[in-house]
Protein backbone atom coordinates (compact mmCIF):
# COMPACT_ATOMS: atom_id res chain seq x y z
CA UNK A 1 0.00 0.00 0.00
CA UNK A 2 1.44 3.15 -0.86
CA UNK A 3 0.29 5.76 1.98
CA UNK A 4 1.76 8.96 0.22
CA UNK A 5 0.09 8.43 -3.08
CA UNK A 6 -3.03 7.85 -1.48
CA UNK A 7 -2.80 11.36 0.91
CA UNK A 8 -1.88 12.85 -2.19
CA UNK A 9 -5.32 11.68 -3.54
CA UNK A 10 -7.13 12.80 -0.81
CA UNK A 11 -5.59 16.56 -1.32
CA UNK A 12 -6.34 16.55 -5.44
CA UNK A 13 -9.77 15.77 -4.12
CA UNK A 14 -9.68 19.04 -1.59
CA UNK A 15 -9.69 17.06 1.62
CA UNK A 16 -7.60 17.12 4.57
CA UNK A 17 -6.57 13.65 5.63
CA UNK A 18 -8.88 14.44 9.33
CA UNK A 19 -11.77 15.37 7.17
CA UNK A 20 -11.32 12.30 4.23
CA UNK A 21 -11.38 10.52 7.22
CA UNK A 22 -14.58 11.81 8.66
CA UNK A 23 -15.69 11.81 5.20
CA UNK A 24 -15.62 7.65 4.62
CA UNK A 25 -16.81 7.36 8.41
CA UNK A 26 -13.28 6.08 9.75
CA UNK A 27 -11.61 7.75 12.93
CA UNK A 28 -8.39 9.62 12.10
CA UNK A 29 -6.33 7.36 14.09
CA UNK A 30 -7.50 4.55 12.32
CA UNK A 31 -6.94 6.26 8.66
CA UNK A 32 -3.79 7.28 10.02
CA UNK A 33 -2.62 3.73 10.88
CA UNK A 34 -3.25 2.04 7.44
CA UNK A 35 -1.76 5.57 5.45
CA UNK A 36 1.66 4.74 7.81
CA UNK A 37 1.28 1.27 7.07
CA UNK A 38 0.45 0.29 10.48
CA UNK A 39 -2.52 -1.70 9.58
CA UNK A 40 -4.16 -2.90 6.34
CA UNK A 41 -7.16 -1.26 4.56
CA UNK A 42 -10.47 -3.68 4.64
CA UNK A 43 -11.77 -4.36 1.39
CA UNK A 44 -15.24 -2.53 2.25
CA UNK A 45 -12.67 0.42 3.62
CA UNK A 46 -10.74 0.18 -0.59
CA UNK A 47 -14.30 0.36 -2.01
CA UNK A 48 -15.23 3.84 0.11
CA UNK A 49 -11.99 5.33 -0.71
CA UNK A 50 -12.52 4.48 -4.47
CA UNK A 51 -15.36 6.15 -4.49
CA UNK A 52 -15.42 9.10 -2.37
CA UNK A 53 -12.28 9.83 -4.60
CA UNK A 54 -13.10 8.63 -7.73
CA UNK A 55 -10.10 6.35 -8.73
CA UNK A 56 -9.98 4.34 -11.84
CA UNK A 57 -9.52 0.33 -11.26
CA UNK A 58 -5.46 1.13 -12.62
CA UNK A 59 -5.15 3.82 -9.57
CA UNK A 60 -6.51 1.69 -6.84
CA UNK A 61 -4.21 -1.54 -7.89
CA UNK A 62 -1.38 0.98 -8.19
CA UNK A 63 -2.21 2.44 -4.72
CA UNK A 64 -3.22 -0.31 -2.36
CA UNK A 65 -2.22 -3.64 -4.23
CA UNK A 66 1.39 -2.06 -5.31
CA UNK A 67 1.30 -2.43 -8.97
CA UNK A 68 1.89 -0.46 -11.80
CA UNK A 69 -0.77 -1.10 -14.76
CA UNK A 70 0.67 0.41 -17.93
Amino acid sequence: MDGIELKCEIMRNGYTVSGFAKAIGMSKKALYYKLSGKSMFKQAEIQKISSALNLSNDRIISIFFGQKVS
